[in-house]
C-alpha cells in the first residue's frame, strides 16, 4: 500500500480479527480501524497489541464509548441516515465514516 503513494489517507477496517492481523503483518504504519458496534475486550488487547490505531463505533451505541480503549481516537459510522450523519456532523467528533457520498462530501468541505 506505501508503493501506492496514494494522495488521499487512507484507513483498512473490518468486523473481524484475521483481517486486521494480517494487515498488521503487512504494513506496521497504515492505520487499521476495528468496527464494532459496542465496545469490547478484543478492541482493548488489539489496542494494547497496537494492531489497531483507533475504534470504530456504532454511534446508537455513543455513551458506550467509555468502555473503549481511551488512548484511541473513536470514529463513528452510521447506516446512510442522512440526520444522524447531520447531526455526528454538528458535534466534537473525530471522523465519520458513512457510505452516502452526498453527506460525506458535505462533512469534507465543513473540515
Amino acid at each position: 500500500m506505501q508503493e501506492a503513494a496514494l494522495d488521499n489517507e487512507l484507513m483498512l477496517q473490518s468486523f473481524w480479527e484475521r483481517p486486521l492481523r494480517e494487515w498488521r503483518t503487512l504494513d506496521k504504519e497504515i492505520p487499521i480501524g476495528y468496527l464494532r458496534h459496542y465496545p469490547n475486550r478484543l478492541s482493548w488487547q488489539l489496542a494494547k497489541n497496537k494492531i489497531i490505531q483507533q475504534v470504530n463505533l456504532d454511534y446508537r451505541y455513543a455513551p458506550l464509548r467509555i468502555f473503549s480503549p481511551w488512548w484511541l481516537p473513536t470514529y463513528w459510522w452510521t447506516i446512510n441516515r442522512p440526520s444522524v450523519t447531520w447531526l455526528l456532523m454538528h458535534t466534537a467528533v473525530s471522523a465519520i465514516i458513512t457510505d452516502n457520498i452526498s453527506q460525506a462530501l458535505k462533512y469534507r468541505r465543513r473540515k
